[in-house]
């Protein structure tokens, strides 16, 4: 279908461009991760070429397919072509735009799965003010960048404040959102690692199902199902719940783990570790 439309398009490159930047976002929606760098490495030559290189459009190619390759667990060359659209937009458009302040909000997102807090407070911070400012306090934009704001605090060991962050995105995500979106889904992730981390288990299992529900029904990346497949696993063993259950859901979220490679390298290792404390082991006291 794709190549009767490019053929419909002509030799148009900014038609063919925004074409396979469409096709490629939608792929990354599926979870197609190597097919959608694919389309979006084509696009962004032709873009280039059909309007010069500092141009929103491709700095937004830039962003697009600097998140799939942090999907595909290549963060070295993510963090390239966020830089890249970053300047551009910089440049373009100036770092007050909400757009750049978008693309800023996802390099602190990069930052933040490096373990680069200090810096990435400061850009999300900043980025946070400008899309509030330029969209509400309620706008979806401004819940993703809250999320983010929620797992740096979780990564820095400031539980309470990650609560406080991961309530408002969880609100902003409801508020905008319908009830099958895997946002939703995502945002109550963090927030049920923050009440986790509170030791607060129980109060994490309504999330934590609700959001399994959501990417079991999402068809998406099976990763985003082991995620939550996982935290739950944790919740459930600490609030000395179904026992069996839980290593079933460790399990199905390691078979997932694996599946997906290099790019979960790190979470294989977690529910590796978590599977070897928790196998045969007796029911919390």
């Amino acid at each position: 279908v794709l190549d009767s439309v490019l053929t419909r398009a002509g030799d148009d490159p900014a038609v063919r461009a925004e074409l396979l930047g469409r096709v490629g976002a939608v792929l990354t929606y599926q979870g197609a991760y190597g097919e959608a760098e694919d389309y979006i490495a084509r696009a962004l030559p032709l873009y280039v070429r059909a309007l010069g290189p500092d141009r929103p459009e491709v700095a937004m190619l830039h962003n697009n397919l600097a998140i799939v390759l942090e999907y595909e667990g290549r963060p070295d060359e993510a963090e390239v072509h966020y830089r890249q659209g970053l300047e551009i937009y910089d440049r373009t458009l100036g770092p007050q735009h909400p757009k750049t302040a978008t693309l800023r909000s996802n390099l602190g997102g990069w930052l933040v799965g490096r373990g680069r807090y200090e810096e990435a407070e400061v850009i999300l911070e900043s980025s946070l003010a400008v899309l509030e400012a330029a969209h509400g306090p309620d706008h979806m934009l401004v819940g993703d960048t809250v999320n983010i704001l929620c797992d740096l605090h979780t990564g820095l060991g400031h539980p309470a404040r990650a609560l406080a962050y991961c309530q408002r995105a969880v609100a902003i995500a409801d508020g905008n959102l319908p009830p099958e979106h895997r946002v939703r889904a995502t945002f109550r992730l963090g927030l049920a690692s923050a009440l986790i981390d509170l030791d607060r288990a129980a109060d994490a299992l309504e999330p934590l199902e609700l959001a399994r529900e959501i990417q079991a029904r999402d068809g998406g990346d099976p990763a985003d199902l082991a995620s939550v497949q996982l935290a739950l696993a944790q919740a459930l063993w600490a609030t000395k719940g179904d026992l069996v259950r839980a290593q079933s859901l460790a399990r199905a979220a390691r078979a997932a783990f694996a599946a997906a490679g290099d790019r979960k390298r790190t979470d294989l290792a977690r529910v590796d570790a978590w599977l070897l404390a928790h196998t045969s082991a007796k029911h919390p006291r």
